[in-house]
């Protein structure tokens, strides 16, 4: 017999004979933040950057294995799960094509669940943006929408990626939290939650950064959900809710100071720059950064390094193909150059902030 469906009782969940219910929740699956076809871990180089032709069905797990997984979990006392689940996997060809397969997966997954008497919250994961930003969530093509070019992101160190690091077995510990202050993910969150107002001149099909992205991420939850309704027997008697977004950040959003590093942000580890230095070495240019480490006492400036680019851009060529994914950028928002630089944050021709 499946869940009992729940009411809200002012701060309280109640069941449909009034009993109190209390959620005891587990996350199920971290690997459903990464493809299954091909199998692409994190340190997994090969087609690394074929983000277009992934397949998510089969995560977090095959539906004969969910019983053993469902069963396991019911023995352990949870009654409730946070269903781990990324953009990606449902829009990961491009803008508007949704992966069906993967949605019919998730369904049967559900329906399972559901067998089992959990109670299911959809949580739309992810880390650092993207796998293509170091972490896991959006398409690859979301990215490139914003006029960045992932390949050019570790010379650059725009992101640091395991997939793409040279000795992939000694990437640093943790070092994936940190591109939330690298350039990459600080442009495109800034451009995701506030591309209207920092980024007036990013339009793409006739919108602004903010709303392409927005429009895109909201749809793709919202398309899921509607083959979740369509199922009949899931929304509301085992989906109860859904997240918005997993860890959002505020890319710029705020920062008082951009050739300072906040005094809020206590995570450093590796090579440490300031926004300022990340969008120089995002243009080619070569700085010296501090480094940080961690101690005993919490984390510490260990020295210096020099990234150099050696004139290498994380911006997308000229003469990019911007008709691969089938949108039509504006003219006035040249690919080829800073973003930033644009918008008048700083002149490339004397790098003066």
């Amino acid at each position: 017999m499946g869940p009992l469906r729940l009411h809200i009782d002012g701060r309280t969940f109640r069941d449909e004979r009034n009993r109190e219910v209390t959620i005891h929740g587990i996350n199920v699956a971290a690997d459903a933040k990464f493809p299954a076809r091909p199998d692409q871990p994190s340190h997994v180089a090969e087609d690394f950057f074929e983000g277009d032709k992934v397949s998510f069905v089969g995560r977090p797990f095959s539906v004969g294995e969910a019983h053993v997984h469902f069963s396991r979990l019911k023995r352990w006392g949870y009654n409730a799960i946070r269903y781990v689940f990324t953009w990606e996997a449902i829009e990961a060809a491009g803008p508007g094509k949704y992966d069906e397969e993967w949605i019919q997966h998730t369904i049967s997954l559900l329906r399972l669940a559901k067998d089992y008497g959990f109670r299911i919250f959809m949580d739309p994961h992810q880390d650092v943006w993207s796998r293509f930003t170091g972490g896991s969530g959006a398409p690859m093509w979301t990215v490139y929408a914003c006029g960045l070019n992932p390949r050019a992101f570790d010379v650059t160190e725009a992101a640091l990626v395991q997939n793409t690091y040279p000795e992939p077995q000694n990437f640093p510990k943790m070092i994936w939290a940190t591109n939330y202050t690298r350039l990459a993910c600080q442009v495109i969150f800034t451009c995701f939650f506030a591309g209207k107002d920092f980024a007036p001149k990013a339009i793409i099909d006739g919108k602004n950064i903010q709303d392409y992205l927005q429009d895109h991420y909201i749809n793709a939850c919202k398309h899921l959900a509607k083959r979740i309704r369509e199922a009949g027997d899931l929304e509301g008697d085992v989906v109860i809710g859904w997240e918005s977004m997993n860890e959002p950040n505020r890319g710029l959003i705020g920062w008082p100071d951009i050739s300072r590093i906040p005094s809020e942000q206590k995570l450093q580890k590796g090579t440490s720059p300031t926004a300022w230095q990340a969008i120089l070495t995002g243009s080619g240019r070569s700085c010296e950064i501090d480094t940080w480490d961690f101690g005993g006492m919490g984390p510490y400036k260990s020295g210096t390094a020099l990234v150099d680019p050696k004139g290498q851009s994380a911006w997308l060529p000229s003469d990019y193909d911007d008709s691969h994914y089938g949108w039509k950028r504006d003219p006035g928002w040249k690919l080829g150059e800073c973003l930033w630089a644009q918008h008048g944050v700083w002149d490339p021709a004397g790098d003066v902030l």
